[in-house]
């Protein structure tokens, strides 16, 4: 990271920085050009790993692009957006936080683990964690595990 002085650290803050997204974009490998798209997640951690879950349905261009690139992937959240308002025009600024990063995804097949982490996506956008699902939308959902590798959070503030 080339500002280091605007680097975050501290795990604490960096967790309580994600539980505060909405949307976490993962970035594939697509032969010339990225893939890039946002998601719904959920974010843990374990032990000293941080855990991200994504849900999505049983086929697409995803999926596909997970396979292709036998998981590897690439993420990035930011909020805390504010103009920095100034008397010209190049003295004007951004406030924000980021957090980029890369990791491995794999297929929760286990479907304790499966129905754990939907009720993990579903506690980060609602706070409640008793939500129930029916075996067909088990059986249409595929559940993604983000394992993260490397993660760096920065702000401008």
């Amino acid at each position: 990271m080339r500002r280091t002085d605007r680097e975050i650290t501290d795990q604490e803050q960096m967790d309580s920085f994600i539980a505060q997204c909405a949307c976490c974009r993962l970035a594939f490998a697509d032969g010339v050009y990225p893939y890039i798209v946002p998601m719904n997640f959920a974010y843990e951690r374990q032990q000293e790993k941080s855990i991200f879950y994504f849900h999505c349905a049983t086929e697409g261009k995803k999926l596909q692009c997970m396979e292709n690139n036998q998981g590897a992937v690439g993420f990035e959240l930011d909020g805390c957006h504010h103009l920095k308002s100034a008397k010209t025009a190049c003295q004007y600024g951004f406030y924000y936080q980021s957090v980029i990063g890369c990791g491995t995804i794999t297929v929760v097949k286990n479907i304790e683990e499966k129905q754990i982490a939907l009720q993990k996506l579903m506690q980060h956008y609602t706070g409640k964690l008793d939500w129930t699902f029916s075996k067909f939308a088990m059986e249409r959902t595929v559940v993604w595990k983000l394992t993260v590798k490397e993660m760096h959070c920065k702000s401008s503030k």
